[in-house]
């Protein structure tokens, strides 16, 4: 997404031919192809998850224009954006309000059960201050990224399993890094069912498993910033 085939094969110190090579062999497509799914997927999920418009969904998911971002979505799921929101309405929780310029909200979506409690107590015990803060059961820090101020507030969705993502940042195109740290951080893609088989196997862990299910790995925004607040 940053840079292209060639930046991305000099930053790996390989050649951007056998780069593409290595994408056919292990995934079946190009360097191009997989960046250009990977878009199709972000901008589903802002159509399914935030109330964002498509204008701005085209720009945040890397279309360039709602053109080529309407005939990706016709393509790959057979509807326009409008039908696929339709289809999606019944699952969102209706937000009464409108969040402001340079506000998008985001329901990530999580494999139950979640330890939401846990995550919040070991990121309060180490929150650093002016920096990030727990509080009312949420999570807020802020952040810079190219340069940019930011902030992203999160918290525990009642209505669903998800996590609701509130960020205020003032580069829609940046959106699609922010919500994949977030994921990150807040370890939204462990698949609990399939980790507790084996958990429960080991004679130390098997306690724990089922005193606190859902448990989950922290992460953090930044790799400098977990050192550092590690070391001191």
């Amino acid at each position: 997404e940053d840079g292209g085939v060639e930046g991305l094969a000099e930053r790996l110190g390989v050649g951007s031919r056998h780069l593409r090579r290595l994408f056919l062999r292990h995934l079946g497509a190009s360097p191009i192809a997989v960046a250009q799914t990977r878009r199709l997927h972000f901008a589903k999920k802002l159509i399914d998850e935030t109330t964002l418009p498509m204008s701005q969904i085209a720009l945040a998911s890397g279309f360039g224009c709602v053109r080529r971002f309407n005939a990706g979505i016709r393509k790959v799921y057979h509807r326009t954006p409008t039908q696929i929101r339709k289809l999606a309405r019944h699952t969102l929780a209706r937000d009464t309000t409108t969040p402001p310029g340079n506000q998008y909200l985001f329901r990530l979506n999580f494999r139950p059960p979640y330890h939401w409690q846990a995550m919040l107590d070991f990121l309060a015990a180490r929150a650093t201050p002016g920096v990030e803060a727990v509080e009312s059961a949420a999570y807020r820090r802020t952040i810079s990224l190219h340069g940019r101020p930011g902030y992203f507030e999160v918290s525990l969705d009642p209505s669903r399993n998800a996590l609701r993502v509130r960020i205020e940042f003032g580069d829609p195109q940046s959106l699609f890094f922010i919500v994949e740290r977030i994921r990150a951080m807040f370890d939204l893609n462990a698949d609990w069912a399939a980790i507790v088989q084996s958990l429960r196997s080991d004679s130390v862990l098997s306690a724990s498993v089922e005193a606190d299910p859902g448990l989950r790995v922290p992460g953090c925004w930044n790799g400098f910033e977990l050192a550092t607040r590690a070391i001191l």
